[in-house]
Parts: C-alpha cells; sequence; structure tokens
C-alpha cells in the first residue's frame, strides 16, 4: 500500500485486491507474476511503523519442523501502567489522577484497574479520563519498542484554584456551617480546600476584608491564589 500498488484499507485478508496488487509488484521486481509469496519466500521491507522481532524458536542452528511463530509485533492500542510499591498504593486513593509527560507531550490519566502482582507490587491500569488510550491521538510520539518508560505524576488531591483567605479567618458555627467575619458581618463560606495557612472558599468576592481572630493587627484584605489540599 505504501508503494502504490494497493489502494485500499488493509483489512488482514489476502483477497482479490491483494493477489492483483502483489502481481503488480513482482512485475516491477522482474519476477514470476504470481500473485503470492511462497512458504518460507523472505520479503525484506526497509522500514516499517512498528518494531519486529524474531521468536525465540528461530535461531541460527536450530531445527524447524514447521508452524514456528517466526516473527512478533507489538499490536493494538497502547496500555499505560503504573507500578508501585506496596507502600506507594496505600497512599494513592481511588480517585487520584495522574500526569504523564514524554518528551514535549503532556497526557491525564485516571485509574481503572488496580491489580496485586506476586512480588507485592501493585498494577494500576491507566485510561484517558473519558476513556481509551492516555496518549489519545498522540501515541505515534512514542517509540515502537514493546516497553516504553514515561514519567509520572500522581495527583493525590486535585489542585484547588478560587479567592484565598488566611485558614485562621475561618469559623465553624454551632450548626456545623463554615463562615468569616467581614466589615459588613458573618458571611457563610464554603471551604474548597486548604494548605499552608491559606484556605480557598466559595462565598466572597477577592479584595473583601476579613477578620482573623488572633495574631493579626489588622484585618487582611482577601485574594485570589492558588493551593492544594496537603
Amino acid at each position: 500500500r505504501d508503494l502504490g500498488y494497493f489502494n485500499l484499507y488493509p483489512d488482514g485478508k489476502f483477497g482479490p485486491a491483494t493477489e492483483n496488487a502483489v502481481k503488480r509488484w513482482q512485475k516491477d521486481l522482474g519476477q514470476d507474476q504470481s500473485g503470492s509469496i511462497q512458504l518460507g519466500e523472505l520479503v525484506a521491507i526497509s522500514q516499517l511503523p512498528t518494531t519486529i522481532r524474531l521468536s525465540e524458536a528461530i535461531a541460527v542452528g536450530k531445527p524447524l519442523v514447521g508452524g514456528e511463530d517466526a516473527v512478533s509485533a507489538p499490536t493494538g492500542d497502547r496500555t499505560f501502567v503504573l507500578v508501585v510499591g506496596e507502600q506507594q498504593a496505600n497512599l494513592i486513593p481511588s480517585e487520584a489522577t495522574i500526569s504523564l509527560k514524554y518528551g514535549d507531550y503532556t497526557w491525564d490519566a485516571v485509574v481503572s484497574e488496580v491489580s496485586q502482582n506476586e512480588d507485592m507490587t501493585y498494577d494500576y491500569i491507566l485510561t484517558a479520563p473519558g476513556g481509551g488510550p492516555v496518549c489519545g491521538g498522540e501515541c505515534d510520539a512514542l517509540p515502537t519498542d514493546e516497553q516504553v518508560s514515561v514519567n509520572s505524576t500522581v495527583n493525590i488531591v486535585p489542585e484547588v484554584d478560587g479567592v484565598g483567605v488566611p485558614a485562621a479567618a475561618v469559623r465553624t458555627g454551632s450548626d456545623g456551617a463554615t463562615y468569616v467575619v467581614t466589615e459588613s458581618g458573618d458571611v457563610p463560606v464554603d471551604v474548597r480546600g486548604s494548605g499552608q495557612g491559606v484556605a480557598i472558599v466559595d462565598g466572597i468576592d477577592a479584595g473583601t476584608k476579613v477578620e482573623v481572630p488572633s495574631n493579626a493587627a489588622a484585618p487582611v484584605d482577601s485574594g485570589t491564589t492558588d493551593t492544594e489540599q496537603p
């Protein structure tokens, strides 16, 4: 097909169109136009879109009886597997997301399946957030080797962004609801995340002054920030 002899999409079947393509190819090579490749005949192709390996049954000095697998090649979708030890596995919640990077490419992934190995390691099978291969339409960027190492980062808690206030400014009422004290009074807020002394809240606008109950000489302006939960 790459040489222009076969104009259809390959379906894995050797039909009349394939036979005619082989005949035209053989004609240009000056060979007998049989339309087929005889068993045992070696066809050399200068470049393939994948890695081809000889099977263990094919080696110098080994007798062949017929029917042995001659070559192997990876096929199908790429499978991404994160392998971790038992202690690491205990730190990864089921809802964790994984960021993968290969060269200039970055992909997000989620855990679709977990299995335990005999050596007490765990295989986390990864897919794209919407399903399918993690690399999506960019899988050609990966080498065709049987196994490829890709840098990965496990995001245990997703990043939260929004209006940030000092964590000490967030108070809890008798009913369990959270609020902050502003110049206009108490304002209910929802805490979306916290870390490093900052709480990300919904319910107030950036620039609102909030009261910190201790260790503060003056009101503090709320601002927009990014943080991650510990």
